[in-house]
């Protein structure tokens, strides 16, 4: 008796990523992938809490320990996040309305999500937070 390899068909029916780790995502209608390589822009920043053991200097990979994530920081799901892919611009909004937006590539641009998120987050999180990128992908 011979054996022969089963065929096991996938349907897409969803293509979403997430910009910054534990916030909302964003649907794709398409995307481009580069084999070996992750999904662009998928959790391309994260916000780290005061006591995360990153390495601002280095970054690399680290435990999700390290950040916020929504089953410890619900509060980040009553936020819509728009991420603009080519200019790293995140607008923040709560029902309808702006409440921080920055442009990611730099200090002071980062600096107001920031300052933002740790007011907004609870104490359940240690402050301070920063947003950290991951290193760019060669």
């Amino acid at each position: 008796m011979t054996h022969s390899p089963e065929t096991t068909l996938a349907t897409i029916t969803r293509l979403t990523r997430y910009p910054v780790k534990s916030l909302t995502p964003q649907d794709l209608e398409q995307v481009s992938l580069t084999p070996g390589q992750c999904l662009p822009h998928d959790r391309l920043y994260a916000i780290a809490h005061g006591a995360a053991q990153f390495d601002h200097a280095n970054p690399g990979w680290v435990a999700k320990r390290n950040f916020a994530v929504l089953a410890k920081h619900d509060q980040l799901a009553s936020m819509e996040a728009e991420f603009d892919t080519v200019s790293e611009h995140l607008k923040l909004s709560r029902q309808g309305r702006v409440v921080a937006q920055g442009d990611l590539k730099t200090p002071a641009g980062r600096a107001v999500i920031e300052q933002f998120l740790n007011a907004y987050l609870d104490a359940k999180i240690p402050k301070p937070v920063k947003l950290v990128r991951v290193p760019d992908q060669d």
